[in-house]
C-alpha cells in the first residue's frame, strides 16, 4: 500500500518542482500604491495618464524592461483588475505594484494609500 502512495504523490511532487521559478511569477503578495503619471513618460517609453489601466513594477520584477507591455491582474478585498505594466517603481519594495490612480480606484480609496494585494501575470 505505500509503494501505491508514493506513487499517487510523485506526479504532484513533479508538478511542484517544474512550476514557474523565472521572473514572471505565478503569484505574489505585495503592497499597492498608486500615483498620478499625469502625461509623463513611463519607463516603457509611452505617455501615461491617470485615466490608463496601467501599473508600474519593482525593480525586481520589472526585470530591466523585460516585463513592459505585460498585463496582471491585481486583487485586493475581493476586488480585481486587469493592468498593463507601462513603468518602473523605483521606490517599491520587492513584489509591489504602482497602480495608476485609475487602477487604484479600481481596488480601494485613494484615502487608504497603501493596500496589501494579490497579483498574477496573466
Amino acid at each position: 500500500m505505500f509503494a501505491k502512495l508514493a506513487v499517487a504523490f510523485l506526479p504532484l511532487s513533479a508538478a511542484v518542482v517544474a512550476a514557474p521559478t523565472g521572473s514572471l511569477q505565478a503569484r505574489t503578495v505585495g503592497r499597492a500604491t498608486y500615483y498620478e503619471p499625469a502625461g509623463g513618460y513611463g519607463a516603457c517609453g509611452n505617455i501615461l495618464q491617470n485615466t490608463d489601466m496601467i501599473v508600474a513594477l519593482s525593480a525586481d520584477t520589472y526585470l530591466a524592461g523585460s516585463a513592459c507591455g505585460k498585463q496582471l491582474t491585481a486583487t485586493h478585498a475581493g476586488k480585481s483588475v486587469t493592468v498593463t505594466v507601462a513603468d518602473l517603481c523605483p521606490g517599491c519594495a520587492a513584489g509591489g505594484l504602482d497602480l495608476s490612480v485609475a487602477a487604484f480606484q479600481q481596488l480601494a480609496q485613494t484615502s487608504e494609500g497603501v493596500i496589501d494585494v494579490d497579483w498574477s501575470f496573466l
